[in-house]
């Protein structure tokens, strides 16, 4: 028996009943920030600092951009391990108008089940960060090479990465921090050293660490950082600059003032006695387009910087990812051009790698033993 319209006729008292909580929430949330806006806002109420020249992007656009973004199929059980297809990517771009130069590595990886299958899965999680780790490497010597110690390394995700790995799991944690962060670590202050710009973007937006750490949630208990973020950037601050801050042919960002990463709820502390200091802050990179989205941005350092240092790279760092992006999209070039060159959608990836592992175990299989034995075996070894 199939749903019937009894079902949604019982939902919508509810549904409007819950919609008009939140609603409530939004509007009071909306007047709270103009009393609280310019605390958390890079440059205050000094509008004239947030806009964007066509001379600075062009001047951005001839420097050199590298993406990195990896990747990892769903597990796929095979006997007695669980196998994943790990990929890792760099697009080089040596200036904004100049052709793509990818280099991609994929292999397939493998874990024992044993007891705990989650704990196979997140080896083979491991993996493929340990794959992202060695891109940035990557970068590093290209930028050393070709681009005299000079760029930006652009990566699909936070530079703490995982921003929490499992803690219950004693022995791959600690090869986690003992192996793992040291090496990511290392090639993050490598780019530094060298003078490149090591950048983290993040594009969902998930928890409250802004709102834990800047005392928020006293405004409101159940307010999280996107939500404060949607509502400053896009409902507030935007539309204080389309009616009368922007001219014509002027573009604007909006960002945050850059706060530590706090050592609770997130991994930092290993990264932080590696000798690295990491800064976040929200970012909307352009105000007239409005495909345009909030993003969360890592940035990296090998010192503690004072308030006006920071504030300024956070500046540079904004117009450079504004720089870096096309019309209609929300991502720089290199980043969305390193995503599609390694990530299969899930419900794809599961398929067809299922069905690339199956034949090829079975036709090696069938070299091995009596063929309707193999066929037999590779039927019901290999599972979801």
């Amino acid at each position: 028996m199939n749903v019937g319209s009894d079902y949604w006729v019982k939902m919508i008292p509810s549904l409007d009943e819950n919609i008009s909580d939140i609603i409530d929430e939004m509007i009071h949330l909306n007047f709270s920030l103009k009393k609280y806006a310019s605390n958390f806002l890079l440059f205050s109420d000094k509008w004239d600092r947030y806009i964007i020249r066509k001379d600075e992007i062009e001047s951005f656009r001839r420097t050199p951009c590298i993406g990195i973004d990896s990747s990892s199929t769903p597990p796929v059980r095979l006997g007695m391990f669980l196998m994943s297809v790990i990929s890792a990517v760099t697009i080089t771009m040596k200036d904004f108008y100049s052709e793509p130069s990818k280099n991609i590595m994929v292999k397939v990886v493998k874990a024992p089940e044993k007891s705990d299958p989650r704990y196979a899965a997140n080896e083979l999680k491991l993996r493929m960060f340990e794959a992202e780790a060695e891109k940035i490497f990557e970068a590093d010597g290209i930028i050393e090479r070709d681009f005299n110690g000079r760029g930006t390394i652009l990566l699909d995700g936070p530079l703490v990465d995982p921003p929490n790995f499992p803690k219950h799991m004693e022995r791959l944690r600690e090869y986690y921090i003992e192996e793992y962060v040291k090496r990511r670590a290392k090639a993050i202050l490598k780019a530094l050293a060298l003078q490149a710009m090591p950048i983290g973007i993040v594009k969902k937006i998930l928890g409250n660490i802004l709102v834990m750490q800047s005392g928020l949630y006293e405004i409101e208990k159940n307010l999280n950082d996107y939500t404060f973020i949607v509502v400053l950037f896009h409902s507030y601050l935007r539309r204080i600059f389309l009616n009368s801050i922007l001219n014509e042919d002027e573009d604007a960002f909006l960002a945050t003032k850059a706060f530590e990463l706090p050592q609770y709820g997130i991994d930092y502390t290993p990264y932080l006695n590696q000798g690295l200091k990491i800064f976040y802050f929200y970012l909307l990179p352009g105000l007239k387009d409005p495909k345009r989205r909030c993003l969360r941005v890592e940035i990296a350092f090998n010192r503690d910087p004072n308030q006006d240092e920071l504030n300024n790279y956070v500046a540079l760092v904004s117009k450079i990812i504004y720089a870096f992006m096309l019309p209609g999209y929300y991502l720089p070039i290199p980043i969305l051009l390193a995503h599609k060159s390694c990530t299969i959608p899930r419900s794809t990836a599961k398929i067809i790698i299922k069905e690339v592992i199956s034949r090829y175990f079975t036709n090696v299989l069938k070299k091995r033993i009596e063929p309707h034995v193999a066929i037999n075996l590779s039927t019901y070894l290999i599972g979801g």
